[in-house]
């Protein structure tokens, strides 16, 4: 593997004390979220560490039920789509596309389908249904814990805002792995704030690399029409495989990235939680959606 993917790959997965569980705040935090019905943004992220540095650029359109496209502008072009039940997926230079049935990807490639982008949903949705505590501070900020590899922690505001999150190598949170900053929020739906500047840092042993990504032009729609994710006429001429295998050859067809690793240009999944290796395709990806209807959206 080489080094930009394995940085990418890296850049990739709140009073007093209580000492009881503190209630489904991760699953409320999802549900709040997934309320966006429709959004579609242009997305830069740029990428820093021992092996290089790197600028991505892609457009994302995203509508509930597990509806993508997302079109990657640079350094490689690719295009991915999903209507909800099938997905696709090809790179510009490549002999083949990928595709699959939604149902049928791994947990690592089918999440995204369903997190906002600009949104941490891909990361809390690994955390729904774990335990929690809860520690609220005099500034009524909100800490919380979550009780499971790897070893969570969130920082809500006072107007109940996700700004950080933390991830450890142990259970009693000495040894910090990763540290996502959440800023620059904006109400872009009634009650759902997006922070449209995204900082994550991992730390490793050859040292730290840093992500940053900016999520630019956020738009929400009331609907999104299913034409916008259908495949008809987006992949002229391309072939599709359902594994990596017959196009990259070697282990990587034996799994991949989704639309959140090199798939997937959309949201802030700059240092993601460890989630089981399946393999990974060797280009990166992103979307470009269509025009719609704004919604006016609140600086926070």
């Amino acid at each position: 593997m080489s080094p930009a993917v394995r940085q990418r790959a890296a850049v990739v997965w709140l009073g007093l004390a209580a000492t009881a569980p503190a209630g489904p705040i991760v699953s409320n935090l999802v549900a709040t979220y997934q309320r966006l019905p429709a959004v579609r943004c242009d997305v830069r992220r740029d990428t820093e560490g021992p092996a290089q540095r790197l600028r991505r650029l892609s457009t994302v359109m995203y509508a509930a039920g597990g509806r993508l496209q997302v079109e990657n502008h640079s350094p490689v072009r690719r295009r991915i789509l999903s209507d909800g039940t099938n997905f696709w997926s090809h790179a510009e230079g490549d002999p083949m596309g990928f595709s699959r049935p939604v149902a049928e990807l791994s947990d690592e490639m089918r999440i995204p389908l369903f997190s906002p982008p600009g949104s941490p949903v891909e990361h809390l949705l690994r955390m729904v249904d774990l335990p929690e505590r809860s520690e609220r501070a005099p500034d009524g900020s909100l800490q919380i814990e979550v009780d499971g590899a790897p070893w969570p922690r969130l920082l809500l505001d006072t107007a109940g805002r996700l700004v950080r999150m933390e991830v450890y190598r142990d259970a009693e949170r000495t040894e910090l792995r990763a540290v996502w900053d959440y800023r620059e929020h904006q109400e872009v739906a009634p009650g759902v704030w997006i922070a449209m500047l995204h900082e994550a840092r991992l730390i490793t042993p050859a040292g730290e690399v840093r992500e940053t990504a900016r999520f630019e032009t956020y738009r929400t729609f009331d609907s999104a029409e299913n034409e916008w994710f259908m495949s008809e006429g987006r992949f002229p001429g391309v072939r599709f495989t359902n594994t990596f295998d017959a196009i990259y050859g070697g282990d990587r067809g034996k799994t991949g990235l989704g639309p959140t690793g090199p798939l997937r240009d959309k949201s802030p999944r700059a240092l993601a939680p460890p989630a089981p290796s399946r393999g990974r395709p060797r280009r990166r990806g992103s979307s470009r959606s269509r025009r719609g209807i704004g919604c006016g959206a609140r600086r926070g």
